[in-house]
């Protein structure tokens, strides 16, 4: 029981997650750079690594118009996913 428990956990984890990405993207497609850096904030505190995480990330981090602008920090999150870019998904 607690097997089957841990692994509904763990794809509940994997869903939300993906949920956050989008409504990062989402938020960025508006210009809404805060909400944009805390749903990318949230899902990279759970996984340092996720790609599209640190992608996006790097978008609010990059934009001038965003108050989060600092390049340095964009590029580390870019270095952080180089090599990685094919495996980003649509």
């Amino acid at each position: 029981m607690k097997y089957i428990a841990s692994i509904l956990l763990l794809v509940f984890c994997t869903l939300a997650s993906g949920q956050n990405i989008k409504k990062g993207f989402k938020s960025l497609g508006k210009l809404e750079y805060e909400k944009a850096y805390n749903e990318f904030r949230g899902v990279l505190a759970d996984d340092p690594d996720n790609i599209a995480g640190n992608f996006g990330m790097a978008l609010v981090l990059a934009d001038d118009s965003s108050k989060y602008f600092n390049i340095i920090d964009a590029w580390q999150y870019i270095e952080r996913i180089e090599g990685r870019m094919p495996d980003l998904s649509q």
